[in-house]
């Protein structure tokens, strides 16, 4: 009997993790690098393990966990853009199971279940699983370092510290932003220290102990800024804005597919149900169990807010869970720098998920709880399929096709915004052209932007020359193409997915030149799929990796 029920529970399981799987797997080599995914895999080639560790946080404000753990699987899988994929893609298969032992452990199976398969299902999470990048890691990890501490809280045994520490360790050796999952999960030790710790502990002066962590968390801004300025700097990132209600509301729907950008009427409709789902944690029904009009009247009507111990217990957890990494962001950017950006409240999204997993749990009656779950489910789709059939990132392997095959030899090719020059340099094959890079205003480097004189020197001399912008305002590209149409002709313009690209020949070769050819109105994705031409200001804004830089193009 035993037996059928596990496998009972076990089938619906692997059904979300199949489709997790699929939807992490599925088209993960179809789009190209992106700007932050190269700078990513030029540290873990260039730099050594030593100097990943010791290094790499002194000119990046990451952490070496992540980098080191690539490094590894280059060295098993090879280097290829799937396979260095396939690892974020692995780790965010795990972390869909992990939510599920973590909200069986901390509640029940319904809710483990229905926290699976939110995030098995959330094209928030499925991006960061198809990225070379630290975010499936932190995901993963932060939710090992909850379950440890949920066993913790169960069993304070050496076994069940040491697990937990060390997972908190790994935590913070991924990202700096991990600090404040350590931040939730010792505010709810302190807040439920009485509760967990009973006799044992009972000659702690746990009011003492409380003071101190507030005064702690009073300071603690301070200390973590000081700490990334003196290992990685604390720029300012210049797309971030200050939080706005808006902002903080696009950010929840962003857990679930829809970001900000999306149609207002839809994120509004999105976060009443989630959120409204999430607030029904905390309230209790009447007996409902059999449906009818009349039960349902009556248990709506003797709705209340009461939780038994051990729920509340959850529920603080969860609750802090989310409350601590969201919120912590949002008084960073008020008190010294914006900071507040959805990917960095990654942590935070797998506490909303159990929120409204504990909310699904407490509808009155079981047939009602499962149309919640699958219409939650479900509303996550639409924005999945998008997702998939469509392109989002730049697309820096069709532009190196671009000037492979129309350079001619000793072209010069010029690269704006600075950082962007990874994706060129890595799908650009051909040795006979000269790639140069210069800085845009409000550059993700931190440079100063290049002065208009010498982005003319750096050009000045050179035959055909090609513009590739990314990650540059379109004033900044007004002003590239100001100096280098002064003395050249455009003659062929193409606007790809976040990357613009025109060439240029010296004007008197320009009447008689062949490729002569009218602005494009579409452009092809990676895949071969026509979509229709963005606007020109339509570029996105990302951080990553003086003036002007010149090398010959050579692949990472």
């Amino acid at each position: 009997m035993k037996g059928f029920e596990r496998f009972r529970r076990a089938v619906p399981l692997v059904a979300v993790v199949a489709v997790a799987a699929a939807l992490r797997l599925y088209g993960l080599g179809d789009e190209s690098l992106w700007t932050d995914e190269l700078v990513t895999v030029e540290f873990v080639v260039e730099m050594t393990p030593l100097e990943l560790l010791v290094q790499l946080p002194q000119v990046q404000p990451h952490l070496p966990l992540y980098y080191l753990l690539l490094e590894g699987w280059i060295g098993l899988v090879g280097g290829s853009p799937i396979s260095m994929r396939l690892l974020s893609a692995v780790l965010g298969i795990a972390a869909v199971v992990v939510m599920y032992f973590v909200g069986r452990r901390l509640v029940d199976h319904q809710v483990g279940l229905v926290a699976a398969a939110l995030l098995a299902v959330s094209r928030f999470h499925i991006y960061y699983a198809q990225e070379v990048r630290m975010y499936s890691l932190l995901t993963v990890l932060t939710l090992v370092s909850f379950y440890w501490l949920i066993r913790l809280r169960e069993s304070p045994t050496r076994r069940h510290i040491a697990a937990y520490l060390i997972s908190a360790a790994l935590v913070v050796a991924t990202h700096f932003f991990g600090v404040f999952v350590i931040f939730a999960q010792i505010t709810y030790l302190v807040v439920r220290l009485e509760a967990i710790a009973g006799d044992r502990l009972f000659q702690l002066r746990t009011q003492r102990l409380k003071q101190v962590y507030g005064v702690g968390l009073l300071v603690s801004p301070v200390v973590i800024l000081t700490v990334v300025a003196t290992i990685g700097g604390a720029p300012r990132y210049h797309y971030i804005p200050y939080p706005t209600l808006y902002g903080v509301i696009a950010t929840v729907t962003d857990y679930v597919g829809y970001p900000r950008g999306t149609n207002v009427f839809i994120i509004a409709g999105v976060f009443a149900a989630f959120a409204g789902t999430a607030l029904l944690a905390v309230v209790r029904f009447g007996d409902a169990r059999h449906l009818s009009i009349a039960r349902l009247r009556g248990a709506l009507g003797s709705a209340r807010i009461d939780l038994d111990a051990a729920d509340r217990d959850a529920l603080t957890l969860v609750f802090l869970w989310f409350v601590v990494p969201f919120g912590g962001l949002i008084v960073l950017s008020y008190l010294v720098t914006p900071l507040f950006w959805p990917r960095y409240t990654i942590a935070a999204s797998l506490g909303f998920f159990l929120l409204v997993a504990f909310g699904v749990r407490n509808v009155p009656n079981r047939h009602l709880r499962t149309a919640l779950a699958i219409v939650l489910v479900i509303g996550l789709v639409p924005s999945v399929a998008l997702y998939h059939t469509n392109t989002d990132k730049e697309q820096w392997r069709a532009v190196g096709n671009t000037i492979d095959e129309r350079a001619e030899s000793g072209d010069f090719v010029l690269v704006m915004d600075q950082m962007t020059d990874y994706g060129v340099e890595y799908y650009v094959d051909r040795e006979d052209v000269t790639i140069a890079s210069v800085v845009a205003e409000n550059s993700g480097t931190g440079y100063a932007p290049t002065p208009t004189a010498e982005i003319a020197n750096v050009t000045d001399g050179h035959g055909r020359t090609w513009l590739v912008f990314s990650h540059a305002s379109e004033s900044e590209r007004q002003r590239v193409l100001n100096v280098v149409n002064d003395t050249r002709t455009q003659v062929w313009h193409q606007q790809f997915v976040k990357v613009e690209v025109y060439l240029f020949v010296p004007d008197e070769s320009a009447a008689s030149n062949a490729e002569t050819a009218s602005l494009s109105s579409a452009h092809q994705s990676d895949a071969g799929t026509v979509y229709p031409l963005p606007g020109v200001g339509s570029t996105t804004w990302y951080p990553s990796h003086s003036s002007a830089v010149t090398r010959s193009a050579k692949p990472v």
